[in-house]
C-alpha cells in the first residue's frame, strides 16, 4: 500500500507594530513591550488545516513626546498648564497630556519657570527747606518726605518697577556773629550796618550754603561799657592840671578828653574833667558833750548856748588853700533822779554823804561821772514827815523798765497810824478794802501818783508818791571815725544794760548786720545806724559816721636802667593800697610810637613792667612818655601820665 503523504507547510504570521512608549501586547501569553520588543510564538494546531502556526513578533516604539516649558515671568505672574497653575509658589512640575502627541500617544510637558525680581530704585536726596519733587505724579516735600511708587511695565522686561522715595531737607545754614565791640564800633553784614543802636538781627544770603540753599547769619553784638571816669578835683585859686595834653584851669575848668585805645579792651576811654577852685577844704566837727561842758576851737568857745559855728584856718589845707571846720555840738540829756519819801518824825536818810531830816528835808546832790555817758548825774531830794497817830504808808516804788514805759508799779507794804480797817485808792480810782499786804498798783508811768487812805474813823489822807522814770537806755557808737581807703574798721556799741539784739543799717560794706561788732571796709563815706534791744525789751538807736580818706597815690620812677644788674631794671606802676588795678600802662617814644603796653594788672609787681626792649631789641637811652589808667578801690578811674628817662 502506498501512502502518499502531503506535508503542509506551517502557517507563519508576523506582528510588526509601532507602539506608544509604555504600551505592550500579549501574544500566546507572552508580554511584549519596550524591554521585550520581539520574539516568535508557536500556536499548536493553530493553522486552518490544523497545523501549528507561528507568530513572529517584532515591535517598535514611537519616541517619547516630551516638551520643556521654560519661561521667565514677572514677579507675581503665573501660567496654567494642563489645568495646573504654576507661579512663584509652584514654579516647576511635569504634566502628562493623554493622546497629546502627533501619533496619538501621551505627551509630557516639563514645566520650569523663573521669575524676575521687582526692579527697584531709591531716591535719597536732600533738598533745601521748602523744596519738593514730583515722582510718578506724587508731590514729595517736607510734609510728605517719603513713600513708594509703582511704575507699571516700567522695567526693561516689561515688569512693574518700584521707586522708594526718601527725602531729607537741609535746614537753613546758620552762622552766628557774636562779638563784643567798643561802644562806637560797628560791622556791616550783607549790607546792613550793626552798631549799638542796632545790635542784633538776621541776614538771609540767597543760595549761600554749600548745597545751594539759602544761608542765614544771626548777628548778636554786645558792647563794652563806656570806659569813663570823672576827674573831679578841687584846686587852689591859680592852680592848673594837664589832662591828655589839655591845660585845665580857672578859665577852662571843665571838659571831656578821649583817650584812644587806652582801656583794657583796647577801646577809647573818656575822662570828664570838672575842676573847682579856691573853695575851702571843709570838715565837720560833731561831738556830743555832757551838760555844762564847752570846747574851744580856733579861740572860740562853743557851749550849749553856742553849739554851732564855722571856723576858717587860712592856708590850712594840704593844698595850701583855706580849710574850714563846721562845728556842731549836741548834749546828752541831764541824768536826774528823785527821792520823795514820807518819814516818821525823827527819821532821816543819807544821800551822797549828806543827812536829810526834818531840819534839812530837801536838796540836790550831784554824782560826778555817774551817768551812763560818764556825765554827772543829779538827785533831787524831797522828804515829808508824819508823827503820832497820823496815817502813813509804807511803799515801794518800781520805775518802768524802759524810759516812758507804762510797766511801773507802787507796792503798798503797810499802813501806820489811823484806825483799821482801811480803804485805799490810787489816783482817785479802784478803791478797795485792805485785807492783807502787799497791795500792788501796776501798769503805771513815771510821775506823781496820789495814794488815798481812808481809816475806820473816816480820816482821809492823800499821799503824793513820785515814780522816777527809767534811766535813758542809750547806745554809744563813739565819734566819727576816719580811715584810709582800703582799711577796715570794727564797729562796737557801749550801753548801760545788756544788749540782746543788734540791727545795723545799711548793710553796705559790713560782714554782718545782726552782730555786736561788725567789720566794715568802706570805699566811700557812710553813716551807720544801730537799733538795739536790751534784756528788758527796751530799744535805742545810735549812729556813727565813717569818713574814708582817699589818697590817690600813684608813683612811676622818672628814670630806670634796664642793664640786668638786678637794680631798677623794670619800669612799672607803684601805688598805695588804695589802688585796686592798673587798667592800662602804655609807653610811647618821642615820635609817638608805642613801645610797650600792659593791661589789667596789679600795681607794685615788676613782672608786668617794661624791661626797656621793643620787638626784642634793646632801646637806646631816651626820654619816653607814659600813660596809666588806674582804678581805685572805690571804683573811681583816673588817668595819670608822665615822662621817664631810660639810661644804660
Amino acid at each position: 500500500m502506498v501512502i502518499n503523504l502531503t506535508l503542509l507547510q506551517s502557517t507563519f504570521n508576523n506582528i510588526a507594530q509601532t507602539l506608544c512608549p509604555g504600551e505592550s501586547i500579549t501574544v500566546n501569553g507572552t508580554v511584549y513591550n519596550a524591554s521585550n520588543p520581539s520574539g516568535s510564538e508557536t500556536i499548536p494546531g493553530g493553522s486552518l488545516l490544523g497545523c501549528d502556526s507561528t507568530i513572529n513578533v517584532n515591535l517598535s516604539f514611537y519616541p517619547p513626546a516630551i516638551n520643556n516649558f521654560t519661561q521667565t515671568l514677572c514677579t507675581g505672574g503665573s501660567v496654567t498648564i494642563n489645568g495646573t497653575v504654576y507661579d512663584e509658589a509652584n514654579p516647576t512640575g511635569i504634566e502628562v497630556v493623554p493622546d497629546g502627541s502627533f501619533h496619538g500617544c501621551d505627551s509630557t510637558i516639563i514645566v520650569n519657570l523663573t521669575f524676575n525680581s521687582v526692579v527697584t530704585n531709591t531716591i535719597n536726596e536732600t533738598l533745601c527747606t521748602g523744596g519738593s519733587m514730583v515722582v510718578n505724579g506724587t508731590t514729595y516735600d517736607a510734609d510728605n518726605p517719603s513713600g513708594t511708587e509703582t511704575i507699571e511695565d516700567g522695567s526693561f522686561l516689561g515688569c512693574d518697577s518700584v521707586i522708594f522715595v526718601s527725602l531729607a531737607f537741609s535746614s537753613v545754614v546758620t552762622n552766628t556773629i557774636s562779638e563784643t565791640l567798643c561802644p562806637d564800633e560797628s560791622i556791616i553784614v550783607n549790607g546792613t550796618t550793626y552798631n549799638a543802636s542796632n545790635p542784633s538781627g538776621t541776614e538771609t544770603i540767597p543760595n549761600g550754603s554749600f548745597l545751594g540753599c539759602d544761608s542765614a547769619i544771626v548777628v548778636n553784638l554786645s558792647f563794652y561799657l563806656v570806659a569813663s571816669s570823672t576827674l573831679d578835683d578841687q584846686l587852689c585859686i591859680g592852680g592848673s592840671m594837664m589832662v591828655n595834653g589839655t591845660v585845665y584851669d580857672e578859665s577852662n575848668p571843665t571838659g571831656v578828653e578821649i583817650l584812644q585805645n587806652t582801656t583794657v579792651n583796647g577801646c577809647d576811654s573818656t575822662v570828664y574833667v570838672n575842676l573847682t577852685f579856691g573853695s575851702s577844704v571843709i570838715v565837720s566837727y560833731e561831738e556830743t558833750l555832757c551838760p555844762g561842758e564847752v570846747v574851744f576851737i580856733n579861740g572860740t568857745m562853743y557851749s550849749a548856748s553856742n553849739p554851732t559855728g564855722e571856723e576858717t584856718f587860712p592856708l590850712g589845707s594840704y593844698l595850701g588853700c583855706d580849710s574850714t571846720i563846721n562845728i556842731s555840738l549836741s548834749y546828752y540829756p541831764e541824768a536826774v533822779g528823785y527821792i520823795t519819801e514820807v518819814l516818821q518824825v525823827g527819821g532821816s536818810i543819807v544821800v551822797n554823804g549828806t543827812v536829810y531830816d526834818e531840819q534839812n528835808p530837801t536838796g540836790t546832790e550831784v554824782f560826778n561821772g555817774a551817768s551812763y555817758h560818764n556825765c554827772d548825774s543829779t538827785v533831787i531830794i524831797s522828804l515829808s514827815f508824819i508823827g503820832g497817830n497820823a496815817i502813813s504808808a509804807l511803799t515801794q516804788v518800781n520805775s518802768p523798765l524802759c524810759q516812758f514805759g507804762n510797766d511801773g508799779s507802787i507796792v503798798l507794804t503797810g499802813i501806820n497810824g489811823g484806825t483799821p480797817p482801811y480803804i485805799v485808792a490810787l489816783n482817785g480810782s479802784n478803791s478797795a478794802p485792805v485785807v492783807n499786804f502787799p497791795i500792788i498798783f501796776d501798769n503805771l508811768t513815771f510821775g506823781f501818783h496820789s495814794l488815798t487812805i481812808l481809816d475806820a474813823t473816816g480820816t482821809v489822807v492823800t499821799l503824793e508818791i513820785f515814780m522816777p522814770d527809767a534811766l535813758p537806755f542809750e547806745v554809744d557808737l563813739g565819734g566819727t571815725q576816719t580811715i584810709p581807703l582800703g582799711n577796715n574798721v570794727t564797729l562796737s556799741a557801749v550801753s548801760s544794760t545788756q544788749i540782746i539784739s543788734w540791727d545795723w543799717s545799711p548793710s553796705d560794706y559790713l560782714d554782718c548786720t545782726d552782730c555786736p561788732s561788725p567789720t566794715s571796709t568802706p570805699t566811700n563815706d557812710i553813716t551807720y545806724t544801730l537799733a538795739v534791744t536790751d534784756i528788758n525789751g527796751c530799744t535805742s538807736v545810735g549812729e556813727v559816721s565813717i569818713i574814708v580818706e582817699k589818697k590817690q597815690e600813684v608813683f612811676v620812677p622818672n628814670a630806670f636802667s634796664p642793664n640786668n644788674d638786678g637794680f631798677n631794671d623794670e619800669l612799672t606802676i607803684f601805688a598805695s593800697p588804695q589802688v585796686e588795678r592798673v587798667l592800662g600802662f602804655q609807653i610811647y617814644s618821642r615820635w609817638g610810637e608805642q613801645v610797650f603796653a600792659q593791661f589789667d594788672f596789679p600795681p607794685n609787681d615788676l613782672q608786668f613792667g617794661w624791661n626797656g626792649t621793643f620787638k626784642g631789641e634793646i632801646m637806646d637811652p631816651a626820654v619816653f612818655g607814659w600813660f596809666a589808667e588806674i582804678r581805685f578801690l572805690d571804683g573811681q578811674v583816673r588817668l595819670f601820665k608822665g615822662d621817664v628817662t631810660l639810661v644804660r
